[in-house]
Protein backbone atom coordinates (compact mmCIF):
# COMPACT_ATOMS: atom_id res chain seq x y z
CA UNK A 1 0.00 0.00 0.00
CA UNK A 2 2.63 2.11 0.77
CA UNK A 3 4.55 1.86 -2.27
CA UNK A 4 1.31 2.77 -4.68
CA UNK A 5 1.18 5.97 -2.28
CA UNK A 6 4.69 6.79 -3.07
CA UNK A 7 4.31 6.19 -6.70
CA UNK A 8 1.31 8.21 -6.94
CA UNK A 9 2.97 11.37 -4.89
CA UNK A 10 5.75 11.01 -7.50
CA UNK A 11 3.41 10.63 -10.98
CA UNK A 12 1.93 13.71 -9.49
CA UNK A 13 5.30 15.69 -8.92
CA UNK A 14 6.37 14.85 -12.05
CA UNK A 15 2.94 16.17 -13.79
CA UNK A 16 3.16 19.30 -11.36
CA UNK A 17 6.77 19.93 -12.71
CA UNK A 18 5.99 19.20 -16.42
CA UNK A 19 2.95 21.54 -16.12
CA UNK A 20 4.83 23.82 -14.33
CA UNK A 21 7.62 23.92 -17.00
CA UNK A 22 4.89 24.05 -19.93
CA UNK A 23 3.01 27.53 -18.38
CA UNK A 24 6.74 29.14 -17.61
CA UNK A 25 7.83 28.33 -21.63
CA UNK A 26 4.71 30.10 -23.03
CA UNK A 27 4.77 33.08 -20.09
CA UNK A 28 8.42 33.65 -21.38
CA UNK A 29 7.41 33.33 -24.93
CA UNK A 30 4.44 35.51 -24.88
CA UNK A 31 4.20 38.30 -27.13
CA UNK A 32 2.29 40.75 -23.88
CA UNK A 33 4.50 39.85 -21.20
CA UNK A 34 6.09 43.24 -19.49
CA UNK A 35 9.98 41.67 -20.41
CA UNK A 36 8.86 41.49 -23.93
CA UNK A 37 6.95 44.58 -24.54
CA UNK A 38 9.95 46.72 -25.71
CA UNK A 39 10.26 44.08 -28.87
CA UNK A 40 6.38 43.39 -29.50
CA UNK A 41 6.37 47.20 -29.78
CA UNK A 42 9.56 47.74 -32.19
CA UNK A 43 8.03 44.41 -33.81
CA UNK A 44 4.37 46.59 -34.60
CA UNK A 45 6.00 49.81 -35.23
CA UNK A 46 8.31 48.06 -38.04
CA UNK A 47 5.31 46.16 -39.64
CA UNK A 48 2.83 49.20 -39.21
CA UNK A 49 5.60 51.23 -41.25
CA UNK A 50 5.74 48.15 -43.96
CA UNK A 51 2.33 47.96 -44.67
CA UNK A 52 2.21 52.06 -45.06
CA UNK A 53 5.42 51.98 -47.44
CA UNK A 54 7.30 54.26 -44.33
CA UNK A 55 10.64 53.50 -45.52
CA UNK A 56 11.79 56.60 -43.30
CA UNK A 57 10.37 55.06 -39.86
CA UNK A 58 11.70 51.70 -41.32
CA UNK A 59 15.16 52.76 -41.36
CA UNK A 60 15.57 54.19 -37.59
CA UNK A 61 14.39 50.49 -36.42
CA UNK A 62 17.58 48.69 -38.64
CA UNK A 63 20.96 49.12 -37.80
CA UNK A 64 22.56 50.24 -41.31
CA UNK A 65 19.61 52.67 -41.50
CA UNK A 66 19.31 51.79 -45.70
CA UNK A 67 16.04 50.02 -46.08
CA UNK A 68 16.85 49.35 -49.22
CA UNK A 69 16.97 45.41 -48.45
CA UNK A 70 13.27 46.03 -46.47
CA UNK A 71 11.81 47.56 -49.93
CA UNK A 72 13.45 44.28 -51.48
CA UNK A 73 11.94 42.04 -49.52
CA UNK A 74 8.12 43.71 -50.30
CA UNK A 75 8.37 42.49 -53.98
CA UNK A 76 8.83 38.52 -52.02
CA UNK A 77 6.27 39.28 -49.33
CA UNK A 78 3.69 41.34 -51.40
CA UNK A 79 1.35 43.51 -50.15
CA UNK A 80 1.20 42.79 -46.22
CA UNK A 81 -2.25 42.83 -45.04
CA UNK A 82 -1.81 41.57 -41.35
CA UNK A 83 0.89 39.76 -38.99
CA UNK A 84 0.35 38.19 -36.00
CA UNK A 85 3.39 38.18 -33.54
CA UNK A 86 3.33 34.20 -32.47
CA UNK A 87 6.24 33.94 -29.86
CA UNK A 88 9.20 36.38 -28.84
CA UNK A 89 11.70 34.26 -26.85
CA UNK A 90 15.06 35.41 -25.32
CA UNK A 91 18.37 34.57 -26.92
CA UNK A 92 20.59 36.18 -24.84
CA UNK A 93 20.70 39.24 -22.36
CA UNK A 94 20.71 41.91 -25.32
CA UNK A 95 18.87 39.30 -28.40
CA UNK A 96 15.83 38.23 -29.06
CA UNK A 97 13.93 36.31 -31.68
CA UNK A 98 10.39 36.59 -32.80
CA UNK A 99 7.89 34.58 -34.56
CA UNK A 100 5.48 36.31 -36.93
CA UNK A 101 2.56 35.00 -39.21
CA UNK A 102 1.91 37.45 -42.09
CA UNK A 103 -0.93 37.77 -44.56
CA UNK A 104 -0.16 38.97 -47.74
CA UNK A 105 -1.02 39.60 -51.12
CA UNK A 106 1.23 38.97 -54.17
CA UNK A 107 -0.31 38.92 -57.54
CA UNK A 108 -3.95 38.49 -56.50
CA UNK A 109 -2.98 35.77 -54.07
CA UNK A 110 -3.21 35.56 -50.49
CA UNK A 111 0.01 34.24 -48.95
CA UNK A 112 0.67 32.89 -44.92
CA UNK A 113 4.01 33.19 -43.99
CA UNK A 114 6.16 32.80 -41.04
CA UNK A 115 8.83 35.66 -40.44
CA UNK A 116 11.99 34.28 -38.06
CA UNK A 117 13.66 37.75 -36.96
CA UNK A 118 16.42 37.89 -34.53
CA UNK A 119 17.11 41.44 -32.86
CA UNK A 120 19.61 42.84 -30.81
CA UNK A 121 19.09 45.95 -27.82
CA UNK A 122 22.15 48.49 -28.61
CA UNK A 123 20.88 50.64 -26.18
Amino acid sequence: MRNNATKMILTLLAVILIISAYLLFNYMSDPYAKHNIAAKNTLDKFYDAFIREDYQTISTLIVNKNPQMVINIRHWYGDVKKYEIIHIRKVDEFEKKAKIKITSLLNSEERRLFAILHGKNYV
